[in-house]
């Protein structure tokens, strides 16, 4: 699935062909997820949001990339192979510990695609620890960071450091 920013359906149709799976490939570029995944087997991704998704409704994930939720325990550390035959299952208390996790350190409540909160951007989003504003057209957005807000990612690379299970059992006991 991929939203309608950008329409991969050639491509993707041209290398399901190249590689003998047209029969099993359907290219999606807007859907009820939620309902998708609660009546899927299991979710290859690379590294999208769409393997939290599928780890909320339960659904089994096969991570191909990199993803700060490719932990062992929570998706499957099988190969692609054995993923489509025994996808396993997703441990419900492992998931809600991370998502505790996540909440609790990382995220900002808000969301892009609709406004939740007036007056905050134009995103709406609520920025605990500072403000972050831009303008269209990918210009450099002006900021404002307090010194010591959590930055998320590498400033070099831009990816983000993985996680163990460790801090989230600690949070986990506390809930």
């Amino acid at each position: 699935m991929d939203r309608p920013y950008c329409d991969h359906g050639a491509e993707i149709a041209k290398l399901a062909a190249q590689y003998r799976v047209k029969a099993r490939v359907v290219y999606l570029r807007e859907a009820d997820l939620p309902s998708l995944l609660r009546h899927a087997q299991g979710t290859v991704t690379i590294n999208s949001t769409v393997g939290l998704s599928s780890l909320h409704h339960k659904t089994p994930v096969k991570v191909l990339g990199k993803a700060v939720y490719d932990i062992p325990g929570l998706v499957a550390k099988v190969d692609l192979d054995q993923f489509w035959t025994e996808p396993g299952t997703v441990d419900s208390q492992l998931y809600k510990a991370f998502r505790r996790y996540l909440v609790t350190t990382v995220l900002a409540n808000g969301n892009f695609y609709r406004r939740v909160h007036k007056g905050l951007g134009l995103t709406g989003v609520a920025w605990p620890l500072g403000t972050v504003t831009a303008t269209c057209r990918g210009a450099t957005p002006p900021r404002t960071v307090r010194p010591g807000s959590a930055v998320a990612a590498d400033s070099v690379s831009g990816e983000a450091a993985p996680l163990s299970t460790a801090g989230m059992t600690t949070l986990s006991q506390q809930a």
